[in-house]
């Protein structure tokens, strides 16, 4: 899977450089805009992740000549703009998806993979997670244990599917810090104890096996058995 990330801000995209590389992806970077008409005739993406403020050439011009051109490359937008006007100018131009920085890692590889699906015509669901009596559908949004409903903010959803996809495995905080939050967060001390904390007990609340637990002077831990 071939993307083409276009960031001129060089701390953000060595940052998704590194994790997409990591999630298997094949992952070309340009620091601006110019001549990409040309660089996409010569090769062939199946995403592009889009930042909208460049030197040089803009991303919404960007956006523009790639539609126009009848390129249905999915893209998805990076912008600082966090406003229902700017939003809504960037879907109406072409863009599939968009992201309002900061964002956290997972939640652009969430944005990737959905993006995928849609423009592949896929209506294959995506795979559920499960670990023991819990289960997360990423299609629904859902969490459930033992057939129970679990009611979850977003970045307890989103700490939840990452243990399960990582679990029985400790993670440490720095680990959940680059993956959860933006990648220049600046947390309170508390900020990830906190959002654990409530996750476990909305989790664990009511059951006999716990599973999720404090690794103490090491990190956390989600346990099937």
């Amino acid at each position: 899977m071939k993307i083409l990330l276009i960031e001129d801000e060089l701390e953000l995209a060595n940052f998704l450089l590194r994790g997409l590389k990591k999630e298997g992806y094949d992952v070309d970077h340009l620091d601006n805009g110019e001549n990409i008409m040309d660089h996409l005739e010569k090769n062939k993406y199946e995403v592009l992740i889009l930042d909208l403020i460049l030197p040089k050439v803009g991303g919404e011009e960007i956006l523009r000549s790639i539609r126009m051109s009848r390129n249905i490359m999915p893209v998805i937008a990076l912008t600082a703009v966090d406003d229902v006007e700017t939003k809504t100018k960037i879907l109406n131009m072409g863009a599939d998806d968009y992201l309002v920085k900061p964002f956290s890692f997972v939640e652009l590889v969430a944005r990737i993979k959905s993006v995928l699906r849609r423009s592949q015509g896929s209506t294959q669901q995506t795979q559920q997670l499960k670990v023991g009596d819990l289960v997360l559908d990423p299609d629904m949004r859902m969490v459930t244990r033992a057939d129970k409903p679990i009611k979850l903010r977003l970045k307890e959803y989103v700490l939840l599917e990452f243990f399960m996809q990582n679990a029985d495995r400790v993670v440490d905080r720095n680990t959940l810090i680059e993956k959860i939050w933006d990648y220049n967060a600046r947390l309170y001390s508390n900020t990830v104890d906190s959002h654990i904390s409530s996750l476990r007990k909305k989790i664990n609340t009511g059951f006999d096996q716990k599973h999720i637990e404090t690794v103490h002077g090491v990190g956390y831990i989600l346990k099937s058995k």
